[in-house]
């Protein structure tokens, strides 16, 4: 399933898995509990210090493109998938600011830094193996 960032929706991402239907979303952080998952890891830490802040993963990165494994939690169930992020280029990536701001000041609120940083990248999250990625 390709679906747009609107339908960042734990619940209904994780019936897709359980039918073995992958999915792949534009990524909106804050609508998705996520937590950083090894690469050998067969279960879902909960730990509060696992749990993805997003922006400060990718403030860390040095390249324009960065894969995140990640497990998605929600209500006692879990699944694991990947965080694929490119940054966009500098006069993108403020065009998309702009127009953060331009919502912001619409709705009479400021945006706050994380997502003003987070407009500057094009995130997706998917279910979708690396496996199958590769062979495609």
């Amino acid at each position: 399933m390709l679906a747009d960032r609107g339908y960042n929706h734990p619940a209904a991402i994780l019936d897709c898995h359980e039918q073995a239907v992958n999915v792949l979303v534009r990524l909106q952080p804050t609508a998705m509990p996520l937590y950083l998952r090894q690469a050998d890891s067969l279960t879902c830490d909960l730990l509060p210090e696992h749990r993805l802040k997003v922006a400060d993963h990718l403030r860390k990165a040095t390249g324009d493109i960065v894969s995140i494994p990640v497990w998605l939690h929600s209500k006692g169930r879990s699944c694991q998938g990947i965080i694929h992020a490119q940054r966009l280029p500098p006069e993108a990536a403020e065009a998309a600011r702009r127009r953060c701001r331009q919502e912001g000041n619409r709705k009479g609120r400021t945006p706050a830094q994380d997502t003003l940083y987070l407009a500057g990248w094009v995130m997706v999250f998917a279910t979708v193996s690396e496996a199958v990625l590769e062979a495609s």
